[in-house]
């Protein structure tokens, strides 16, 4: 199964893939993308980033599930992931003692997934890894 990644990349990433690049922004992720406190699993969806996505991934037919998770150290991160369809699904501190995000998309529909990294306080832009998994 292949990830394919943003339009800026031009070749393909096979799953697991990691990427990279710089959490926050000034923008509410709430207001901006989500637009409701909770996605439709009773998530969360809070932090601020840029109105631009940090990612667009393309995700292939038939995936069983996708785990995303991001972690920045000490910094207090945020996932806000808008599917090809629209639907909206927010991460956030999957545990007391981990400020990262974490979002599982279950038989995710193919196609284009915009992915945002938040941070739980506006003005911060600290560096963060995001892995992708895919489940068999």
């Amino acid at each position: 199964m292949a990830l394919l990644p943003s339009p800026s990349r031009a070749q393909e990433t096979p799953l697991p893939s990691q990427l990279s690049g710089r959490a926050g922004g000034s923008t509410s992720l709430l207001d901006a993308i989500a637009k409701t406190p909770h996605d439709a699993n009773g998530n969360p969806c809070v932090g601020y980033g840029s109105f631009q996505p940090n990612h667009t991934v393309t995700l292939p037919a038939n995936l069983p599930s996708l785990q995303v998770r991001v972690s920045s150290g000490r910094d207090d991160t945020t996932l806000v992931i808008q599917g090809p369809n629209g639907t909206v699904f927010c991460g956030d501190d999957p545990t007391a003692d981990d400020p990262g995000a974490i979002v599982t998309l279950t038989a995710p529909a193919s196609g284009p997934y915009q992915i945002w990294v938040g941070t739980f306080t506006p003005g911060g832009q600290p560096p963060y890894q995001l892995d992708l998994m895919a489940s068999p």
